[in-house]
């Protein structure tokens, strides 16, 4: 409609989509809608990490780096717990809070369905 309209260029549109195949399937009906080839599309068809990742990249001169210890097995529970023990020391409420839910629930054995996500 914007395009057969002229309300803007195909360089100004851009389609997000929230995964590389939304993407592609996007990107192919466009090109079908507009009867181009899909090389020939002008419009920016993208997903949304690679959009942020592009915007990174732009702006530092170089793509995102990962955090140091996300390849370390026992990286994050590290972080979480030095984030923790900095939380208890510096905020009271926070360490009365913890201290509370460390009484109520002392060990985590929770079963693995209650964190299923599938509908």
């Amino acid at each position: 409609y914007v395009l057969e309209k002229q309300l803007y260029r195909p360089d100004e549109i851009l389609l997000l989509a929230f995964n590389k195949s939304a993407a592609d399937e996007l990107r192919t009906r466009i090109a079908r809608q507009l009867q181009v080839e899909e090389s020939a599309l002008e419009c920016r068809v993208t997903t949304f990490h690679a959009l942020g990742r592009g915007i990174i990249k732009e702006v530092e001169g170089r793509p995102p780096q990962l955090a140091n210890w996300v390849d370390h097995p026992a990286g994050e529970a590290r972080v979480i717990e030095e984030i923790i023990q900095s939380l208890v020391e510096t905020d009271p409420e926070f360490a009365r809070l913890w201290c509370d839910l460390l009484v109520v629930h002392p060990k985590a054995d929770i079963p693995d369905e209650v964190f299923d996500t599938e509908a």
